[in-house]
């Protein structure tokens, strides 16, 4: 290394290309159970069924958050100045999922608004004042693009939306509504770990194939993230041939799409 002329801090690893999470991802809730660790086919998989049955949350504005908090407190000892290892105990903590929806209807307003109900008399949304184990969620899925093609997904576990629904309404842009999905141990005998998972998950050997086909906005749009020199290895790995002529990111990534059919559904930014 020569550091003759200086040396420059930074944090840039050879791992940090490959280790950027970009896109806002896709929610999805009440999926089934993982029995064993997934990979990134069975992700797609879990996600294109949740969309298919209805269990997608819908697009979102500003992404979303996840948060894991945990409480420690110090025990109280004589003479101890400062804190030492092992003097120290885990008094609380909390995992959620927030967001906020763009896509308003009556059924993603009963998976967020606790306690919601049809009102049999008349059809109109309502909520209960009774809180049942009925009305936790089983889990909620988030699942976003990284910059090498795979993906992170995050689970929470009996998930419950402890903010209530808040509509906003705008002339212009849409009217939003924020979600903060809190979770809760499945059961007492799991009280020694966390309510949530998270998953590194790695493109398959391949690329896309075999896994369904090339649905590229199957876990948000990552062409829009790809460099040009990503985009054309996945060109080639979907049998897409880029005329020589398009240079630019822009042109690229919708020549991409339109061969996949998606060119009217997802905006790229020049």
């Amino acid at each position: 290394m020569d550091t003759s002329k200086g040396y420059k801090f930074s944090g840039l690893t050879a791992n940090t290309p490959q280790s950027i999470q970009i896109g806002a991802g896709v929610f999805c809730v009440n999926v089934p159970a993982f029995t064993e660790q997934p990979d990134f086919k069975k992700i797609v998989e879990v996600v294109e069924a949740a969309r298919e049955a209805g269990n997608v949350l819908g697009a979102t504005r500003g992404g979303g958050t996840f948060v894991a908090k945990v409480e420690i407190g110090q025990i109280a000892i004589d003479d101890m100045r400062n804190p030492l290892p092992g003097t120290q105990e885990v008094t609380g903590g909390e995992s959620r999922l927030t967001g906020t929806l763009v896509e308003i209807s009556v059924e993603n307003l009963k998976r967020i608004l606790p306690m919601a109900h049809i009102d049999e008399t008349d059809g109109g949304l309502t909520r209960s004042t009774v809180l049942l184990p009925s009305h936790y969620l089983d889990n909620v899925l988030w699942v976003g693009n990284k910059t090498d093609g795979g993906a992170i997904a995050i689970m929470i576990y009996k998930a419950l939306n402890t903010e209530g629904v808040t509509l906003t309404f705008t002339s212009e842009g849409g009217a939003t509504m924020p979600f903060s999905y809190l979770a809760h141990l499945p059961d007492a005998m799991n009280a020694q770990t966390a309510p949530f998972k998270i998953w590194d998950l790695e493109l398959p050997e391949g690329g896309l194939d075999g896994l369904g086909g090339p649905s590229v906005n199957t876990i948000g749009t990552p062409i829009e993230g790809m460099t040009i020199s990503q985009m054309k290895a996945f060109a080639a790995e979907n049998d897409i041939t880029i005329p020589s002529n398009l240079t630019k990111h822009a042109e690229i990534a919708a020549f991409i799409l339109d061969a996949l059919g998606l060119g009217g559904n997802i905006e790229i930014d020049d």
